[in-house]
C-alpha cells in the first residue's frame, strides 16, 4: 500500500484556524502529498491566509468553492466543497482524509491509520478518538457501533470509490459509513488515538433547542426508530436540557411527511443497529466501554 494520500479541508471562516491545522500536518512523521483547502463562501482572511499557506507549505493548495445560492442546507456545502475538492486528485493515492480546520492532530496519526489499513486489507474507513476541551482539560468523546469521526476521517481510496457520491445533507457522513459496511467494507475509531478538536461537536451549526430540532429533523431523514431518537435525546439532557427539542424536530419531520433517504439499503441496516438487541451496548460505548 503505497502511502501518498491527501487532505480535504472545507474552510470557512477559518483564518484563524488554518495556521495551526498546516503546523500540525507539516509535522506528520507521514506528511500528506496533497492538503486542499476547499474555501466555500468565508467572509473573513480565510482564502488570503490559504494563499500565504499554499506559498509556505509545499503541499498545500487552494481551492476556491463558490458558496451555494440562498439558505444552506445543514451539511450541504461542505460536501458540495468535497466533492469539487475530490475531482481534482490525482489517481495514484491510496487514502483520502477529512481534517476539519478547528483539528489537531499528533505527529503519528497518518502513520498510525496507515498501519491499522495495512493489518485490515477490508479497514475502509477509520479515524481516530476526538478530545475536546471541557473546563481546560482534554476530554474523550466517545463514539459507538461502528462509527469513525468525521472531523478527522480516512478512506481507503477502494472504499471511497464505493461510497460516492456523498448525500448533500445532515447525516452524510453516517450515510457513508453504511455505504461501506454494505459494501464489505469495516470501520472504525482508534480509541487509542487521539485528535484534539478545538470546538465542540456541531457548534458551527448553532446551539441551543434549534441545533436540536436540526438533529430530530436529520434523523428522521436516515430513518432512525422513533425509540432510539427518544433515548438519545434523555440521554443528551444530561449535558443540554433543550436536547429534548431533537424529539420535536422528528416529530415534525414526521406531520409533515418530509423526505427520507431514498436508499432503503442503508436505512434498513441504521435501523437495525438501532434495535433494542443492541441497546446496552450502545450505551455502553457511549460511555467509554467496548
Amino acid at each position: 500500500m503505497n502511502r501518498r494520500y491527501a487532505v480535504l479541508t472545507a474552510a470557512r471562516n477559518e483564518a484563524d484556524a488554518l495556521p495551526r491545522l498546516a503546523e500540525s500536518l507539516s509535522a506528520q512523521t507521514v506528511p500528506p502529498s496533497i492538503w486542499l483547502i476547499l474555501e466555500n463562501g468565508s467572509s473573513d482572511e480565510t482564502a488570503a491566509v490559504a494563499t500565504a499557506l499554499a506559498a509556505e507549505c509545499p503541499f498545500s493548495q487552494l481551492l476556491q468553492v463558490p458558496a451555494p445560492e440562498g439558505p444552506p442546507v445543514r451539511g450541504g456545502p461542505i460536501v458540495r466543497a468535497i466533492h469539487a475538492g475530490l475531482d481534482t486528485l490525482p489517481e495514484d493515492l491510496s487514502v483520502v482524509m477529512k481534517v476539519d480546520a478547528d483539528v489537531t492532530l499528533p505527529k503519528d496519526y497518518a502513520e498510525r491509520l496507515y498501519f491499522e489499513m495495512e493489518q485490515d486489507q477490508k479497514l475502509g474507513i477509520v479515524s481516530g478518538s476526538c478530545f475536546e476541551d471541557r473546563c481546560g482539560s482534554w476530554v474523550q468523546q466517545h463514539m459507538t457501533g461502528d462509527m469513525a469521526w468525521c472531523a478527522a476521517r480516512a478512506w481507503r481510496r477502494e472504499c471511497l470509490t464505493d461510497v460516492l457520491p456523498f448525500t448533500e445533507r445532515f447525516g452524510w457522513d453516517t450515510v457513508d459509513i453504511a455505504k461501506a459496511r454494505l459494501n464489505g467494507w469495516r470501520t472504525r475509531t482508534l480509541t487509542d488515538l487521539p485528535f484534539q478538536h478545538h470546538r465542540k461537536e456541531g457548534e458551527r451549526d448553532g446551539v441551543g433547542a434549534a441545533s436540536w430540532i436540526n438533529q430530530g429533523r436529520g434523523s428522521h431523514f436516515l430513518g432512525y426508530r422513533p425509540t432510539y431518537v427518544v433515548a438519545r435525546a434523555l440521554g443528551r439532557m444530561r449535558d443540554d436540557p433543550k436536547a429534548i427539542m431533537m424529539v420535536w424536530g422528528y416529530i415534525s419531520e414526521i406531520i409533515k411527511r418530509g423526505p427520507q433517504l431514498p436508499n432503503k439499503d442503508v436505512r434498513d441496516l441504521i435501523r437495525n443497529d438501532q434495535r433494542w438487541l443492541h441497546f446496552r451496548a450502545r450505551v455502553a460505548e457511549s460511555s467509554g466501554r467496548r
